[in-house]
């Protein structure tokens, strides 16, 4: 029984039902530790911690140091203050993070690092190196170039924030926060055979709305002495489908399937 915790197993439906809301609790706990210490680092500043909470999930997990470190280098301040075109967001976060070297000639990536470098100068940003970040997996929809495209795109059109993140309730909701579109060039550019879809998938949101949203009401709800943080986050966790992931499917070969992200999330945390 690798990875699957024979006393779940062993519990009858309700006894089951009921353990779920603890361990999910347990999970929440160990998020919110990793973001109270980043708003700690951030001097308190909660958009500051959103940003890098965001870019935390956005890229895959070989590539967080990276990311952090591009928080760091181009702090949210300074990004609300060049996002009002898409083109300024875009070259101020894929300037400083090395990787528009990557890009090519054509005329979009020469006007892209035309403009970083009045940006860079402006704010004295030294970029990163590309090497900083992983390229290992083939599917281009983990590549990391991606992903800082659509944290641009969603940064750009400053849905982003903790009033929209406090509003989130439902797959919706998610549908909308996320909702920003990345243009044809990089959709075409980007893809493999086929284009890149513009929008976030369904599946990418509701990870977004597990490991970021649901994270983020619970640490600053209580952080604010609100006592229905907890409820909060649970009531987005089960309103989300629950994860399909090899360590889910463990538990399906002793009959066991959640029915909802917070079912899914415990089950993660039970695996433990």
């Amino acid at each position: 029984m690798a990875g699957v915790n024979a006393d779940i197993v062993a519990m009858s439906l309700a006894e089951r039902v009921a353990t779920y809301g603890r361990l999910c609790l347990e999970r929440l706990e160990a998020k919110s530790s990793v973001i109270e210490a980043m708003h700690a680092s951030s001097r308190g500043e909660w958009q500051q911690t959103i940003y890098r909470v965001l870019l935390r999930y956005m890229v895959t997990k070989r590539n967080r140091v990276a990311a952090e470190c591009l928080a760091q280098l181009v702090p949210y301040n300074t990004i609300m203050r060049e996002c009002g075109t898409l083109r300024g967001a875009e070259a101020l976060i894929i300037g400083a993070s090395g990787l528009l070297e990557l890009c090519g000639d054509d005329d979009y990536a020469k006007m892209l690092r035309l403009e970083f470098a009045h940006l860079a100068a402006k704010y004295s940003i030294v970029p990163m190196k590309a090497a900083q970040w992983s390229f290992e997996c083939s599917n281009p929809y983990q590549q990391p170039l991606l992903h800082l495209v659509q944290v641009a795109a969603l940064l750009h059109r400053g849905s982003i924030t903790i009033s929209n993140i406090l509003s989130c309730k439902s797959r919706e909701d998610l549908k909308s926060m996320f909702g920003a579109i990345i243009s044809d060039y990089w959709c075409n550019k980007l893809g493999d055979a086929t284009p890149i879809a513009p929008r976030l998938g369904d599946m990418r949101r509701t990870l977004l709305g597990i490991n970021f949203v649901a994270p983020i009401i619970y640490t600053y709800c209580r952080s604010l002495g609100h006592v229905d943080y907890a409820e909060r986050s649970l009531h987005l966790l089960n309103a989300l489908p629950a994860e399909d992931n090899r360590y889910i499917k463990q538990w399906a070969r002793y009959n066991v399937t959640p029915k909802s992200a917070l079912e899914s999330q415990a089950l993660l945390q039970a695996s433990l």
